[in-house]
C-alpha cells in the first residue's frame, strides 16, 4: 500500500497523458451520470464556466431506507416518522400509497453489478427527468457532503470534450444541447411526482446556484471570472489537450444518437454503451500517440466459436494493454532520469545517511527518500532501494535504483490506471469479462454504432457499414478490412474465418431488425426509427 505522495506519482503521470481525472472505481453508468449531472448544472450550454450540483437528501433518505450506509456493520440509512408524517399530509395519501411511491422509485435504481455494496448515498435512479439527477454524497460523521468516489471527474471531462469537439460548430452545439434538453426534461409526470415528494418534505429538487459548496469550475485557474469563487479553481477538470479531431467525432455520434424517438431506458443504455466506447478510444488513443502507433479492434462476433477469430481479437486487446504500458514506461522513466540525474546523487545520498547516527532508516535515509519521493513506502521496498544505494559501484547502484524506481511506478500503473480501461471495454460492451479478455461486439453498442454511422440517413449498404466502423472507429470485422489494416498479413490466419465473423455480424444486424436482405443479395443497414426530431 502507498501513501498520497507515491499515488500522486501515478496520478500526475496519468494526468499529463489523459486529463484530471480518471479513475479505477468509476463505473460506466456512473460516466453517463455524472455527465448528465454536469450538463444540468450547467443549464444544458456546453463550455460553461461551472456547474451546479443538489443533494435531494429527505429525497434519497425516503426512497433508500433502510439501505446500507457506510462501512459500519449494521448500519443502514434511517427515514424520520416525521417526515414520513409530513410526507402523507403533503401528498394526501396514506400508507399504502406512499410505500407503493417509495417502490415505484426504488425500481429506477440502477444496478451496476450483482456485487454492487454501494452506500445509500451513492445509488443512482435512472434519470428518467432532470429531477432524478443528484450528486454523489457522503456521510462525513453525519454531515452529508459531496463525495467524489464514483463522480470522480471522468463525466466532467466527457463534457469538456463535447465543449471542445463543437467550437467551430454553432449548429452542432445548439442542436446537441436542445436534444440533450429534450432528453432530460422528458416524462413530465415522474417529474411532477418527485417534485411533490420533494416539496411535501420541505426541500428543493431544483439546482442551488447560490450556495458556493455547489459550484465547481470546469475551467482551468487562469479564466476565473469575480463570479466564481476561486477557492475552487484548483478542483477543476483538465485535458491535456482541446483540439483533438476525435472530439468533434464524439459530438457528433451522440447528437446522432439523441435523435431517436426512443425509450428512456433504452436512450440510456445506448449513451452509457455509446460514452464508454468513446473514452476508451480516447484513453487508447491518447496512449497510441506517444509511442507513435495507431491501434485497430478487431471484434469477435462469433461468440468464441472460430477459435482463429477469438485468438487474434485477444491479441489486439493485449496489444492495447502493451501500447497503455509502454506510453506510460516513456513518462516514468523520464521522471526516474530527473530524480537520478548522474552519479553523483549516489555520493551526495551516501554522505548524507552517514552523518546521521541513527539505525533508523527513516531518519538515517531521509534525504535520499525525500528526493526519490519515496518516503513514506513500507519498510521491505525502502530496504531493497537502500540496498541499491549502498552499491560499491556508484555507477551500478544508479543504474539499479532506476530500474527499481521504474519498476515500482509501472506496478502502480498497472494496479490504478489499466483497471480504467478495462471497466469502460467490460461496461461498453465491447471486453469480455474474465481472465482471457478479447475484443466483441455488444448488442447495445453494435445498436449504438449504427445509429451513430447512419445518423439522418435511413439505410447504406452492410458494405459500407463496415469500411465506416472501420475508418471511423478502427474495427475491423471482414477480410477486407483485415487487409487494408494490416492485420491479415500480420495474423496470417484464413481468410475463411473473417467471412464468417462478417457473416455472423450481418445476422446479429438483421436479428435486432437494423439490416434488411433482397433476393438480389443486397443488403442494407437500416434506422428503424424515425430521424432528426431536432433538424
Amino acid at each position: 500500500m502507498t501513501n498520497n505522495a507515491e499515488e500522486n506519482v501515478s496520478s500526475k503521470l496519468s494526468e499529463a497523458l489523459w486529463g484530471h481525472r480518471f479513475t479505477a472505481g468509476q463505473k460506466g453508468t456512473d460516466y453517463t451520470l455524472e455527465f448528465m449531472n454536469v450538463l444540468l448544472g450547467a443549464n444544458y450550454k456546453l463550455e460553461s464556466d461551472y456547474y451546479v450540483k443538489k443533494k435531494m437528501l429527505l429525497f434519497r433518505q425516503f426512497i433508500f431506507e433502510g439501505y446500507k450506509s457506510g462501512n459500519k456493520k449494521d448500519s443502514h440509512v434511517n427515514f424520520s416518522e416525521e417526515k414520513y408524517q409530513e410526507l402523507m399530509e403533503g401528498l394526501n395519501c396514506n400508507v399504502a400509497e406512499v410505500e407503493d411511491i417509495r417502490s415505484f422509485f426504488r425500481n429506477m435504481t440502477i444496478r451496476k453489478s450483482a456485487k454492487d455494496n454501494r452506500s445509500w448515498y451513492a445509488h443512482m435512479l435512472f434519470p428518467l427527468n432532470e429531477t432524478l439527477l443528484f450528486f454523489e454524497l457522503r456521510d462525513d460523521k453525519g454531515s452529508i457532503q459531496y463525495e467524489r468516489n464514483f463522480f470522480s471527474r471522468g463525466g466532467e471531462l466527457y463534457y469538456l470534450m463535447l465543449s471542445y469537439g463543437t467550437r467551430d460548430s454553432e449548429n452542432l452545439r445548439l442542436s446537441l444541447e436542445q436534444r440533450l434538453r429534450e432528453y432530460t426534461k422528458g416524462n413530465e409526470n415522474i417529474g411532477n411526482l418527485v417534485k411533490a415528494v420533494s416539496t411535501s418534505l420541505g426541500e428543493s429538487c431544483e439546482l442551488e446556484p447560490e450556495d458556493p459548496k455547489n459550484v465547481f469550475l470546469t475551467v482551468p485557474a487562469e479564466k476565473v471570472t469575480q463570479d466564481v469563487p476561486k477557492t475552487n479553481a484548483k478542483n477543476a477538470p483538465t485535458l491535456p489537450a482541446d483540439n483533438l479531431p476525435i472530439y468533434t467525432q464524439f459530438a457528433e455520434d451522440l447528437h446522432a444518437l439523441l435523435g431517436l424517438k426512443i425509450d428512456s431506458y433504452e436512450m440510456f443504455e445506448l449513451m452509457t454503451a455509446l460514452i464508454c466506447h468513446q473514452l476508451y478510444r480516447y484513453l487508447l488513443g491518447q496512449s497510441a500517440n506517444v509511442i507513435n502507433e495507431k491501434p485497430y479492434f478487431v471484434l469477435d462476433c462469433m461468440n468464441g466459436e472460430d477459435t482463429h477469430i477469438k485468438r487474434i481479437a485477444s491479441n489486439s486487446y493485449k496489444r492495447h494493454v502493451q501500447i497503455i504500458q509502454e506510453s506510460f514506461a516513456t513518462s516514468i522513466k523520464e521522471r526516474v532520469d530527473n530524480s537520478l540525474p548522474d552519479v553523483s546523487v549516489i555520493a551526495n545520498w551516501k554522505s548524507e545517511a552517514a552523518k546521521v547516527d541513527n539505525t533508523d532508516i527513516n531518519k538515517k535515509y531521509q534525504v535520499f527518500f525525500a528526493d526519490i519521493n519515496q518516503a513514506s513506502r513500507r519498510a521491505p521496498i525502502k530496504n531493497t532501494l537502500i540496498d541499491k544505494l549502498e552499491n560499491e559501484d556508484e555507477q551500478q547502484a544508479l543504474t539499479l535504483l532506476r530500474m527499481e524506481l521504474e519498476t515500482l511506478y509501472l506496478a502502480e500503473i498497472k494496479e490504478k490506471q489499466q483497471p480504467i480501461i478495462r471497466t469502460l471495454g467490460e461496461d461498453g460492451g465491447f471486453l469480455t469479462p474474465g481472465n482471457y479478455k478479447r475484443y466483441v461486439m455488444g448488442d447495445t453498442l453494435l445498436n449504438a454504432l449504427v445509429y451513430a454511422v447512419l445518423d439522418e440517413r435511413e439505410q447504406m449498404s452492410f458494405a459500407d457499414f463496415l469500411s465506416a466502423l472501420y475508418e471511423r472507429y478502427h474495427i475491423v470485422i471482414g477480410p477486407t478490412e483485415a487487409t487494408v489494416s494490416g492485420v491479415y498479413e500480420k495474423e496470417g490466419i484464413n481468410r475463411k474465418s473473417y467471412d464468417a465473423n462478417e457473416k455472423r455480424l450481418r445476422a446479429r444486424l438483421k436479428r435486432n431488425g437494423l439490416l434488411q436482405e433482397y433476393s438480389d443479395a443486397t443488403a442494407l443497414v437500416c434506422n428503424p426509427y424515425k430521424v432528426g426530431r431536432f433538424m
